[in-house]
């Protein structure tokens, strides 16, 4: 990819559009400061990208084109915070905890040993957030063995 990057600056630039760059930030984080930069002046914002951590960027006129592909061929999926919530159960912000439990090795984030994204999505959609979860985990109705690997690895 590092290779292709030359290219593609010219063929941004050639289609006029800007580009971002900040030496020692990931496109994450960029991404996100932009798209907050254009919630807070009411501008619409779509995101092109492969990455579904930008999913929680989702809302107050910012949407995901997601790109992945599908048996060989490219797909593009259109995330607004109504197809977020059709797909996931939860709002944009609440993926956020639902990969803090389930972990992402890409990302460096351990999550929770033994709970993958199906068991996190059902405790975010039941319990909404990791404060609260955590704040009643005693008396929450959580299945015990659940109980013990949020306990162990909070």
């Amino acid at each position: 990819m590092v290779q292709q990057m030359p290219l593609m600056k010219d063929v941004l630039r050639a289609m006029n559009i800007p580009i971002f760059e900040c030496e020692g930030w990931e496109a994450d984080d960029i991404l996100g400061t932009l798209s907050a930069q254009c919630q807070r002046e009411g501008a619409q914002c779509l995101i092109a990208t492969g990455d579904r951590d930008s999913l929680q960027l989702v809302g107050n006129g910012v949407t995901v084109r997601l790109l992945s592909t599908k048996m060989g061929q490219p797909v593009s999926t259109l995330y607004d915070e109504t197809a977020i919530r059709e797909e996931y159960g939860v709002t944009p912000s609440q993926l956020i905890d639902i990969k803090a439990i389930q972990g992402d090795s890409s990302d460096c984030i351990p999550g929770v040993a033994g709970i993958g994204p199906k068991g996190a999505g059902e405790l975010i959609q039941k319990y909404h957030d990791l404060d609260h979860i955590y704040s009643n985990i005693d008396t929450l109705d959580i299945k015990e063995g659940m109980r013990q690997k949020l306990i162990r690895d909070k």
